[in-house]
């Protein structure tokens, strides 16, 4: 008899505890579910503000030092786009080489790739299979008096103006007048009649070099040059 009271006794003291701890623990319950943790950030957007001449400024003299100096007399002589079409804006800007600095330009351990667009032999897109460019090929000597376009690869939503931006190309034979920048759409309807029309990856920069418009655009590996006034057969 006592077994059965103790029994009882107990049961009813788990039914009290029951009724009393169940709707605390449901409403933490409650609480919990209702608490969602924020998003995690969306990619964030490539800054495609337009740039001013101080920033540019500053990101030429971080890559290249005093080896080379602006161009800034020309009406237009920066520009930015994604010329190598892996969604970070890139920047190009006119320059020249500084006094003296010739040696520093050319140096074969220089952080900067040197190329000649006119003299870059496109890739043809009917080949799938494409030869590496040769490691014996004569390398591109900057001269005194050569007015280049350095270029400089974006590095993730940041772009040019990411500290990581660090790939960039002093181009020769490559900064003539008319400058401006054409996406890719355009630049494919441009060039679609051609005989051999260009394999574009990003934007181009359309302009005239020696009385002759063309495009100057990325290959994929460097930077060559189409010329309009053949672009038709």
């Amino acid at each position: 008899m006592p077994n059965r009271k103790i029994s009882k006794f107990l049961l009813l003291l788990f039914i009290i505890c029951i009724t009393i701890i169940w709707p605390s623990a449901c409403s933490r319950s409650k609480q919990q579910q209702a608490f969602v943790p924020p998003p995690a950030p969306a990619n964030e957007a490539p800054d495609l503000r337009p740039p001013q001449p101080a920033e540019v400024q500053e990101v030429i003299k971080r890559i290249y030092g005093q080896v080379v100096t602006i161009e800034s007399g020309r009406d237009q002589y920066f520009m930015t786009g994604d010329l190598n079409g892996d969604g970070a804006p890139d920047l190009a800007v006119v320059v020249r080489p500084a006094a003296d600095k010739l040696a520093e330009i050319n140096h074969e351990l220089a952080n900067w790739i040197r190329g000649n667009p006119r003299k870059v032999e496109p890739p043809d897109p009917k080949v799938h299979v494409r030869r590496l460019p040769s490691s014996s090929a004569e390398p591109v000597i900057i001269e005194q008096n050569d007015i280049l376009f350095a270029v400089i690869h974006g590095h993730g939503p940041k772009g040019w103006r990411s500290s990581q931006a660090r790939q960039s190309y002093l181009l020769k034979d490559a900064a003539g007048t008319g400058l401006k920048l054409q996406s890719l759409d355009e630049a494919i309807k441009m060039t679609r009649s051609s005989s051999r029309p260009p394999l574009l990856h990003g934007d181009v920069v359309r302009q005239t070099l020696d009385n002759e418009q063309g495009l100057l655009y990325y290959t994929g590996a460097n930077y060559a040059w189409h010329r309009l006034s053949l672009a038709r057969s």
